[in-house]
């Protein structure tokens, strides 16, 4: 199940709930159980390894996109 931020206009209290995709949106303070506001967060997102495939164009010496390959 995901887990969603909310923060209640109330009292300002800052909360995670999990939740399934099916539940209300809106849902109670867990402090004064005024009714608070889900927030959207960024999710950080990191790559980790040397790249996605071995002809990469970020290898060393290589420029982005040029061949370095003479076709006669």
């Amino acid at each position: 199940m995901p887990r969603y931020d909310y923060l209640c206009g109330s009292c300002q209290e800052r909360f995670e709930l999990k939740l399934s995709f099916s539940a209300e949106i809106e849902q109670p303070c867990v402090k004064c159980g005024s009714e608070a506001q889900r927030q959207f967060v960024a999710v950080p997102v990191g790559f980790k390894g040397s790249g996605w495939d071995v002809y990469d164009i970020g290898k060393k010496g290589h420029s982005a996109g040029v061949s370095t390959k003479t076709v006669h």
